[in-house]
């Protein structure tokens, strides 16, 4: 029989294994509480190998076919929030602490500002920092920059590489966004 997300049941010991699985390679904490979350993003997951059961899903991603299960986890149970300027308290401390501090120097050493967004999801973050920079050397004068954006989750970035090509392309079009 085929489980379906009404039949198949996520046991305690089939979570602790996710919970450890998931936690190796993202450090993705997943808590007690946060089992129901889990059970209903596995869910399709489990339907599709098709597997009867969670502990069926488990034993499946331990065997040598199922090394790639670890990456399909961590992209089901990592959370893509995003959204340009979201972290509005952020970008003001970069703006009006952060850079007024490190330009000067990055100025008279003719360096480059770098920045590294972590968890960029679909890359709202790193391009509104991109806006942030842009404008502070538009109004300020001189700043090279570079922005580099990763994200744990490969099926977010798959899907947001056509979105980051076409905003590359705008932002090199622009004279007036200079990195």
């Amino acid at each position: 029989m085929i489980a379906t997300h009404a039949t198949a049941t996520l046991s305690h010991h089939a979570y602790a294994f996710i919970a450890d699985k998931v936690y190796e390679p993202s450090r993705i904490r997943l808590g007690d509480d946060q089992q129901a979350l889990v059970s209903g993003r596995r869910a399709k997951r489990l339907r599709h190998l098709p597997l009867d059961s969670y502990d069926a899903s488990c034993a499946y991603r331990e065997s040598t076919r199922g090394t790639e299960e670890i990456g399909q986890l961590v992209d089901c149970i990592s959370t893509n929030h995003t959204h340009f300027f979201r972290e509005i308290e952020q970008l003001n401390f970069l703006r009006d602490v952060t850079l007024p501090e490190w330009v000067p120097r990055l100025t008279r050493e003719r360096a480059t500002f770098k920045f590294w967004s972590a968890a960029s999801s679909s890359g709202e973050e790193p391009y509104t920092v991109a806006l942030v920079l842009a404008e502070y050397a538009r109004v300020h004068g001189s700043l090279h920059w570079q922005i580099e954006g990763s994200d744990i989750s490969s099926r977010i970035l798959d899907d947001s590489a056509v979105v980051r090509r076409m905003i590359s392309h705008a932002l090199a079009s622009d004279p007036e966004i200079e990195g």
